[in-house]
């Protein structure tokens, strides 16, 4: 009877991602019409079940993007005076706080795709003087801050970060290349455009494969899509071996899964034909 040992009654769990962090599960619920969503913990038992802060005393604060940095749980919520915003906690009430107002007043500042690297946390956000760009923080106010304007009087509107090979890979619009993959060391320096004359467009299926970036992007020679491969240098961005040029791949589907030393694929043939494709390291 599934019933008979349930960790705690409570009102209602949002569907954002529950996270372990420490020694806990941290999510977004709540316990009854009294309070609305707001950070909860569990260690497993109906004791060791609850709110860690009444964020938002006023309302809900929808606590969501949870991201482990160190011994940090970084996450997005809403207070009763500042939309919503980038927060931190140590697990305790005391410890629960937000960063940062990066857009200053009721309005949210979009934060998106927060991703843990290089001791820090990485993500999309707008403060209003600037578009949707790529941001850091250390956990601190002061560091928190814009990492480059990439497209300087708009919106870069950067998406699908990840980490290979110690690289934050990343797609973006710079307003003249249209939408590219990007790199970035965490520095402004050192966040740039992998290949400025690609022949490809922004990709999808991003995978950490074999310390490469490995994607799926469409050709810009003709409306194929095929599988890439990248190890963040232009000469070595390429389609993958034996698809380069090739106009009987009309469209690489999505990764299947990784097993062990190899990748498998779904290929699309212009003959109808579909393989399974493998690829080792």
């Amino acid at each position: 009877d599934i019933y008979s040992n349930h960790v705690s009654s409570i009102y209602g769990i949002q569907s954002s991602p529950l996270i372990v962090f420490g020694n806990n599960l941290f999510f977004n619920a709540r316990s009854s019409y009294e309070y609305e969503y707001e950070l909860w913990k569990s260690d497993g038992t109906e004791s060791g079940t609850v709110m860690v802060k009444d964020i938002n005393p006023l309302g809900h604060s929808h606590p969501t993007n949870f991201t482990v940095v160190g011994n940090t749980l970084y996450f997005t919520a809403v207070d009763d005076t500042n939309g919503e915003e980038l927060w931190r906690t140590d697990g305790t009430e005391s410890g629960t706080m937000m960063i940062k107002d990066i857009r200053q007043g009721t309005l949210r500042s979009y934060i998106q795709y927060p991703t843990a690297f290089d001791d820090n946390l990485y993500f999309s956000a707008t403060d209003a003087v600037n578009g949707l760009e790529l941001w850091k923080s250390d956990g601190t106010e002061t560091g928190t801050v814009m990492v480059k304007d990439i497209n300087i009087g708009g919106s870069s509107f950067l998406g699908k970060l990840i980490v290979v090979d110690n690289v934050l890979y990343f797609e973006a619009d710079d307003g003249i290349n249209g939408c590219q993959l990007w790199k970035s060391d965490g520095t402004e320096t050192g966040t740039v455009m992998v290949d400025s004359n690609s022949t490809h467009n922004c990709g999808s299926d991003y995978l950490n494969f074999g310390s490469s970036l490995y994607f799926r992007a469409d050709q810009t020679t003709n409306s194929n899509v095929s599988g890439w491969v990248s190890d963040g240098t232009p000469d070595r961005t390429n389609m993958i071996d034996g698809f380069y040029g090739s106009e009987s791949v009309v469209d690489t589907n999505w990764w299947l899964f990784v097993h062990g030393t190899s990748l498998y694929m779904q290929v699309n043939l212009a003959s109808g034909q579909v393989l399974l494709v493998k690829i080792s390291i």
